[in-house]
């Protein structure tokens, strides 16, 4: 059986690139590399979710990301904490609400059915995200 566990935080945003985000996430102790290679959605994806896995550097990954905001794209990137299993793609949309999906290997409460652990997540997300931007709300989602 398939479980999803989701987190949205809407953020008050202005002046920044929603690239700092993901900055931000990397500066708290995500990373972006997984095995050698990056995921995430590249130019033109436009609502597809192909996502693609590469080796590419970060510098790269951001070049990638400006362009994708200059067209006013979606972003999207998979993200690990400190390189374990435990991590999350990360979705952006142009009024900067950030969608978390959780991996397989994310962390759940004991004995509730693969419920993610969503305090050890906002833990480590909300510094990283509060650091650059007003959170609006925060929105979490468990479909079994």
């Amino acid at each position: 059986m398939s479980v999803s566990n989701y987190l949205d935080i809407e953020t008050a945003f202005s002046g920044l690139s929603r690239a700092d985000f993901i900055e931000s996430l990397v500066e708290d102790g995500w990373n972006l590399v997984s095995d050698g290679k990056i995921e995430f959605l590249p130019v033109g994806d436009n609502g597809d979710y192909d996502w693609q896995t590469e080796a590419v550097s970060q510098a790269e990954l951001f070049d990638i990301m400006k362009q994708k905001e200059s067209n006013n794209e979606e972003l999207g990137i998979a993200m690990h904490w400190s390189n374990s299993e435990k991590g999350f793609s990360l979705r952006i949309d142009k009024d900067a609400t950030l969608s978390f999906s959780f991996f397989a290997g994310e962390r759940i409460l004991e004995d509730t059915h693969k419920i993610a652990d969503v305090s050890w997540y906002l833990n480590k997300i909300v510094p990283a995200i509060s650091k650059i931007a007003r959170i609006e709300s925060i929105r979490y989602e468990y479909i079994p």
